[in-house]
């Protein structure tokens, strides 16, 4: 990656800031080179699926103090 300076319109920082608050953890150096893969049809199928796993990260439910073996076990027990 190289360093280089953008000369970029008030509005146009200010909705990707937005869009670095809304996805927490991106920066705006992150928004800006993905929204240029994909402009230029050059974006790297890694990005996309690491976006995705990102994405859900945390969002399942804590088994807590649980054994997530049981918890299978148990939740299979229920369907048969």
């Amino acid at each position: 990656m190289r360093k280089t300076t953008l000369y970029l319109e008030d509005d146009i920082v200010k909705k990707i800031k937005e869009l670095a608050i809304e996805e927490a953890g991106s920066s705006m150096t992150k928004i800006i080179n993905d929204t240029l893969r994909q402009g230029l049809g050059i974006e790297k199928s890694k990005t996309k699926r690491f976006y995705y796993m990102k994405k859900a990260h945390g969002s399942a439910k804590c088994f807590g103090k649980t054994d997530p073996v049981a918890f299978q076990r148990k939740l299979r027990s229920e369907w048969d």
